[in-house]
């Protein structure tokens, strides 16, 4: 038996979701009924748009967060929004990297 297997309720965080593998992951897992709530962040709103739309369909589970990884400030008021609202993430889904020159 796996750890996914023993847990009813998912809270999940996906960073990168508003495009690619990130967005995939985030219709595939409103389909999952052992998923409590998903927070997907987005670096641009503009790039957003299909995010901001499955959410507002989704509005029970799927909270979407500004958040720039490159940006300490904002890594930190998107963990302070998550901490208001859930005790636990279950899985945390990375789906953006920084290039270093």
């Amino acid at each position: 038996m796996s750890f996914i297997d023993e847990v009813n309720h998912f809270n999940v965080l996906i960073v990168g979701a508003s495009q690619g593998i990130g967005f995939g992951f985030v219709k595939k897992l409103l389909q999952d009924d052992k998923i409590t709530k998903i927070y997907a962040t987005y670096r641009h709103l503009e790039s957003a748009t299909d995010l901001i739309a499955l959410a507002n369909q989704h509005s029970d589970l799927l909270i979407c967060l500004s958040m720039d990884i490159t940006e300490e400030s904002q890594i930190i008021a998107a963990i302070q929004q998550i901490r208001a609202q859930e005790r636990k993430l279950h899985l945390v889904i990375n789906c953006v990297g920084l290039l270093g020159g």
